[in-house]
């Protein structure tokens, strides 16, 4: 009888996690960044809405789950931001705005001054990239590597270094966030809607 309890509870361990339903979206629960880095997380993720519409599907992976900022920024090993759209279309101009006030407001200046080219850089990408409906967009830190940046699994550009990517969590987690509905979901859990 023993025997059929260990194979059972060996069956459950080694079942694949299931997709996680968000917003329509099935979220992986386990991703791998790079082959040279353990697996990340899901640690939370949303719907981000707008006068009830449903604008895109956020979240965060980590390799170990984290409740603050300082917790995500300070966490070894990769770590992703995510979005999906999910309305018509997220304009460029909207998404670098975004991203240019969440890091203006969240970095002190002279973080903003010693990294200045690489947020140019990262904000040089929205310039032509508008969102269309079923778009995804993963920003990646890898260790070693820097910020990687996709979309809809083409990798667009390389920002070398930790500085950026700690910045851009800032913008999203930090005290003024991009959105704080999307801050408390990617810290605190799913948000399944």
């Amino acid at each position: 009888m023993a025997w059929r309890v260990v194979i059972a509870l060996s069956c459950l361990v080694a079942l694949p996690a299931l997709p996680i339903d968000v917003g329509g979206v099935r979220l992986q629960e386990m991703v791998r960044l790079s082959a040279e880095h353990e697996p990340v997380k899901l640690n939370g993720a949303a719907v981000r809405r707008f006068a009830a519409h449903p604008v895109y599907v956020g979240g965060l992976y980590l390799t170990v789950p984290a409740t603050d900022v300082e917790t995500v920024i300070n966490a070894k090993g990769a770590k992703r931001i995510f979005l999906i759209c999910k309305t018509s279309a997220i304009s460029s101009a909207n998404l670098r705005q975004s991203f240019e006030q969440g890091l203006a407001i969240n970095n002190p200046p002279e973080t903003l001054e010693k990294i200045h080219g690489q947020v140019q850089a990262f904000l040089d990408i929205w310039r032509d990239h508008e969102l269309k409906k079923g778009d995804s967009v993963w920003i990646d830190f890898i260790p070693g590597q820097g910020t990687r940046v996709y979309i809809n699994q083409k990798l667009l550009k390389v920002i070398p270094g930790k500085a950026f990517y700690d910045a851009f969590l800032r913008a999203w987690l930090g005290k003024y966030p991009i959105n704080p509905y999307m801050k408390k979901a990617m810290l605190q859990g799913l948000a399944k809607n």
